[in-house]
């Protein structure tokens, strides 16, 4: 038993203990009081911040638990077009585009189950308005009052997105307008070498894509233009300017040439320099094909009608020296090596070569070919007679192609060195009188109409020589004017004649006009009579130069003239005409040095205008001199047609 004194201080002790404890219990109180506050304070600051930021950030931001909205933001209300009443608590399946639902819910799932989905994808959902817009999702998980939940946001991409959409739009337009224009689109580097070509390279050209870029253009520009080319280049590098209009020719594939025109800018690197030209070309071939033919036509057109001003205006006894110029000149022009002439017998039996162009260093073989029979020739022969009786043209393509019964005709042909050939016949109104040939000693592609051309030279030649032999004949039954060489008056009125039986019987119609030189005896009586007849003669060669080889021009009497224009209608017959007083008024007639102007009147008729029983040579004159005589009452240097 313990003593009483110690109980005494014991319980001092005890209740000192039990104070001590109390107040250290109070003082930890407090403590974690503080520290509750301050936590609380500071949760509460961390929810204002979170509640400013999520209320201030464009991004849209939501806490969905399952399927449903527990906490949602405004920037996404405004995204999706509701308020926040609205939202919260609905099933967020809702707002998801059908098409793009399944996924997003998926992705939900495992993202709940703590499975890898992606960060952030694009999703459409549906607004109040039923409008859809695109945005980006990006979620996380997370506990949301001990559950777990999924925080998330949304973005906005709708603008970007419909942009994104025009610019594939655009570029998959502009693809297809690549990949489908006739053009071709390229870019070349300053250097000249190709590094890019649009699809449609092979169809034009034949090579592959693949194939032409990192090549250089020289290996597919022609040589000859190739020059321009590069100062094609160069121009647009030194100006810096769109460049166009340039024409050349690019190799195809299967080794033939194609014209291209094209246009090019240039191509700016970052440095601001030219780094390199984007170019369009077009296939020209055939404008380019049709300006040769244009060409070449218009060059035939030149020769016939300078051949033709020629054999007018050479005599008889010229004749000969003008064929020769003709074979020369149509053989340069077709390119071949050799143009000859033979002519029939009068029964056709054997051939006379007459006149010889041959090209230089081309053996001539005029001298071996004088009366050359065709008994020895029975292919040629029947050839010949078919082109005697129905005018056809003879065409050899290929001389070793000919058949076995021309064996001889070959070995002829052979010896001579020819690889092909074209023969014409020259006809005059009564017979085939022989034939223009042409001969090339190498293979060669013809053109498709090249025995038409070949005819009309033909027909050139033939109108020259009957014009030739009928001088002749008229010299002998002096029917010319000695003073001009035109036709006289006696031949004048029997041809006329001839012509309205002609008319009478098949409808052909002619005209006949009557010129009249103005102020010619006032010329005489200052000038001299010699001066006169120097007009006079100066005047007959301005008729010739002016009419064709058929049409009959002669001197009626004095200053007065006549032509007869044969096949011609009126309004063809009035601008001959018109041309001769035109050219009346800008030759310079002269005489010893003296400037002598002249001018000329007309009064043109046509056979059809007079009745059947007035339908004379008498009255064809009459009324072609009545308006001769209007047209000098008018002033002079004039036409007068009805």
């Amino acid at each position: 038993m313990l003593p009483n004194w110690l109980f005494i201080v014991l319980i001092p002790a005890t209740l000192m203990a039990a104070v001590l404890a109390l107040i250290l219990q109070l003082r930890q109180r407090h403590r974690l009081a503080d520290e509750v506050q301050s936590r609380t304070r500071q949760l509460y600051d961390e929810r204002e911040l979170f509640r400013t930021l999520s209320h201030n950030t464009a991004a849209g931001i939501f806490i969905a638990r399952l399927h449903e909205l527990v906490a949602v933001n405004p920037a996404l209300c405004e995204i999706l077009g509701r308020n926040e009443d609205t939202l919260i608590g609905m099933d967020w399946r809702a707002l998801v585009h059908p098409q793009d639902r399944a996924t997003v819910e998926a992705r939900a799932a495992a993202r709940l189950r703590g499975d890898r989905v992606p960060a952030r994808y694009a999703i459409r959902i549906i607004r109040q308005d039923g409008s859809p817009r695109w945005v980006e999702l990006s979620a996380g998980r997370v506990q949301h009052h001990g559950h777990p939940a999924i925080i998330g946001t949304l973005f906005d991409i709708n603008r970007r997105y419909e942009l994104e959409q025009a610019l594939r739009h655009s570029e998959a337009k502009y693809r297809q307008l690549v990949e489908n224009v006739n053009d071709i689109i390229y870019t070349v580097s300053p250097e000249g070498v190709l590094t890019y070509v649009s699809p449609n390279w092979p169809e034009l050209l034949g090579h592959e894509a693949e194939t032409v870029t990192g090549r250089n253009i020289a290996e597919f520009v022609h040589p000859d233009d190739l020059p321009a080319c590069m100062e094609f280049l160069e121009r647009l590098y030194l100006t810096g300017k769109k460049q166009s209009g340039i024409e050349y020719r690019v190799k195809h594939a299967n080794g033939t040439w194609r014209w291209h025109t094209s246009n090019a800018s240039p191509l700016y690197g970052d440095n601001g320099g030219v780094e390199a030209y984007v170019g369009i070309a077009r296939d020209v071939t055939d404008r380019k094909s049709m300006e040769g033919e244009l060409l070449y036509q218009l060059r035939f057109t030149e020769l016939v009608a300078d051949l033709s001003t020629r054999f007018v205006r050479s005599y008889a006894e010229d004749i000969d020296s003008v064929i020769n110029d003709m074979l020369a000149r149509a053989g340069r022009f077709f390119g071949v090596d050799r143009t000859y002439f033979y002519m029939f017998s009068d029964d056709g039996t054997t051939l006379c070569n007459t006149h010889e162009w041959c090209a230089p260093g081309v053996d001539s073989m005029i001298q071996k070919s004088q009366a050359v029979s065709l008994d020895g020739y029975p292919w040629w022969r029947q050839r010949m007679e078919a082109l005697r009786n129905r005018h056809d043209v003879v065409f050899i393509e290929d001389v070793d192609a000919l058949p076995p019964e021309a064996a001889a005709e070959q070995a002829l042909l052979r010896d001579q060195r020819v690889r092909t050939l074209y023969c014409v016949p020259v006809a005059t109104p009564d017979r085939v009188i022989g034939f223009l040939g042409f001969d090339s000693l190498a293979p060669r592609d013809w053109r498709r109409d090249q025995g038409d051309l070949l005819v009309v030279l033909g027909n050139l030649l033939a109108a020259a020589l009957a014009r030739k032999a009928l001088e002749e004949e008229l010299r002998g039954l002096s029917v010319t004017d000695p003073l001009t060489g035109l036709f006289n008056r006696r031949f004048l009125r029997a041809r006329l004649v001839a012509l309205i039986e002609e008319y009478e019987r098949t409808g052909r119609n002619f005209c006949l006009s009557l010129l009249d030189l103005d102020h010619f005896k006032q010329l005489n009586d200052e000038h001299g009579h010699l001066a006169g007849d120097r007009a006079l003669q100066d005047f007959a060669g301005i008729l010739r130069e002016n009419h064709r080889v058929f049409d009959i021009v002669a001197r009626y009497g004095g200053e007065e003239f006549v032509v007869v224009l044969v096949e011609t209608e009126m309004e063809q017959a009035r601008a001959i005409t018109s041309r001769v007083l035109e050219a009346t008024r800008e030759f310079s007639f002269s005489h010893d040095g003296t400037v002598m102007p002249l001018t000329a009147s007309a009064g043109l008729a046509d056979i059809s205008e007079l009745p059947q029983d007035q339908r004379n040579v008498e009255n064809l004159l009459q009324l072609a001199d009545r308006r001769l005589y209007q047209a000098k009452q008018k002033g002079r240097d004039r036409l007068v047609a009805h």
